[in-house]
């Protein structure tokens, strides 16, 4: 096993070589020897993270060096994230989540819930969704609220001496379950959901994203949590739920009623941001800062901040500004409008699905698809397609494709926090695929035209 691993990851690291030693050389596209090389470097490190070969935040490292000596990008430009205040919310997230899991408070009110009514893994899965539709309601930060929910749910499972791989198996259900959960509200996702408005310049309300976009995005739902529980039905059969003792509880202590209310006040403020225009970030942070004096933080927990996950967050998002700061964008995906047909039907969508896809596996992240995909499709598809059409299938795309963990940030900080493997995530992306595609245009177009959105 181990010398079959060693051949894997010298063949890896070869045709790794090549990448990097023929794009600068063959300049395909009309490419500058920049452009080649940071391409070839994007492809190696894709291959890198995907197989295991190379240790991810060593991956990370290489990738932002090279595209800070290669790319020719601007270095403001490339460490886009350090820069960003989603920088210090998701780290100090990190410790709040932490904090709140310390508490006990969670636990105690929802073990007993999932011991009387999750009693098997189905179940359970139904338990997560709705943890995490009431969660988003809160806790708009998508990343910060998954990792709260899913630090309450690996606790349950640890204290009910789970199965390792039944754990694992059921806490990516519980991540990829919850990203599409915070497609359902315009406030489920504010990072994502937000920047598809701004990006594009079209507003709506919330009521009209929920009309448009929360019917076919439960349809979706419902099919991949019954594909999740087909394809992981071998590991969730080690799942036991139900009451295996009397659970008994003692009652809240006013140390207990103090951490509570500091909690849901901090969550609240979160939530609210909009109302009282206070930063959701500064919200935290004091959040945060206050666990430590209620004795529910301390110096071991500082672990809990994990920087491999900053470095490979700071790598990910830095892969979309460069492609499309270094022109290589424009190179690669420039083209597009010729591949479309000549007027909108299922097959113009299936079109924009696909481009979409194809996009998104080489940028990674999704604002920075949003961010190249927009512009360029809705350009091409004036006088073609209905806009917000264009743009809802687009978004579709983007929020709901993945095949590595890299092509959602949630996914890839489960992964680097230990709670599934990439292996998982792998094994449900290439069948999501092509239920993304067959669902946008069954489910999305279909209810589109219902409501009169589309002809």
């Amino acid at each position: 096993m181990e010398k079959h691993r060693t051949a894997k990851t010298w063949g890896v690291l070869v045709i790794s070589a090549f990448l990097l030693a023929a794009l600068p050389l063959l300049r395909p596209l009309g490419m500058s020897v920049g452009q080649g090389l940071t391409l070839g470097l994007l492809m190696a490190v894709i291959l890198w993270w995907a197989t295991g070969a190379v240790d991810q935040t060593v991956a990370s490292l290489v990738l932002l060096s090279g595209f800070l000596l290669f790319s020719g990008v601007p270095a403001r430009n490339v460490l886009t994230f350090p820069f960003s205040k989603d920088f210090v919310l998701i780290a100090v997230s990190f410790l709040f989540s932490q904090g709140v899991l310390n508490s006990g408070l969670a636990r105690r009110i929802l073990e007993p819930l999932l011991s009387r009514f999750a009693g098997t893994a189905p179940r359970l899965l139904i338990a997560m969704i709705l943890c995490s539709a009431v969660t988003a309601l809160f806790i708009p930060q998508s990343i910060s609220r998954t990792l709260i929910v899913a630090s309450l749910f690996s606790d349950y499972l640890e204290r009910r001496e789970t199965p390792e791989e039944t754990r694992s198996a059921l806490l990516f259900g519980l991540f990829f379950t919850g990203i599409l959960v915070g497609l359902l509200f315009l406030r489920g996702d504010i990072v994502l959901n937000f920047s598809l408005l701004s990006i594009s310049g079209i507003a709506l309300s919330e009521w009209q994203w929920i009309l448009y976009l929360a019917p076919p995005t439960l349809c979706i739902l419902l099919c991949s949590s019954l594909l999740f529980l087909l394809l992981f039905r071998r590991e969730l059969k080690g799942y036991r739920g139900g009451e295996r003792e009397k659970l008994v509880y003692p009652p809240l202590t006013a140390g207990d009623i103090r951490n509570l209310v500091l909690i849901v006040a901090t969550v609240v403020l979160w939530a609210t941001e909009p109302l009282h225009g206070l930063s959701s970030t500064w919200i935290v942070v004091v959040g945060t800062a206050l666990l430590v004096p209620c004795g529910l933080l301390g110096r071991k927990d500082l672990r809990a901040q994990d920087g491999k996950v900053l470095i490979f967050l700071t790598a990910a998002f830095s892969i979309g500004s460069v492609i499309t700061n270094s022109g290589l964008a424009e190179l690669l995906f420039g083209r597009l409008g010729a591949l479309l047909p000549a007027s909108f039907s299922w097959k113009y969508a299936l079109a924009i699905l696909l481009c979409t896809m194809g996009m998104h596996l080489l940028l990674g992240s999704n604002v920075t698809t949003l961010a190249v995909s927009i512009p360029l499709l809705m350009t091409v598809s004036m006088g073609k397609a209905p806009a917000l059409v264009v743009l809802f299938l687009i978004y579709v795309a983007v929020s709901q494709h993945f095949i590595l963990p890299f092509h959602h940030v949630t996914l890839g900080i489960g992964v680097t926090k230990g709670f599934f493997t990439s292996r998982q995530v792998l094994r449900l992306g290439l069948p999501m695929t092509f239920l993304v595609l067959a669902g946008g245009v069954l489910f999305y177009l279909t209810w589109w035209s219902l409501v009169g959105i589309l002809p």
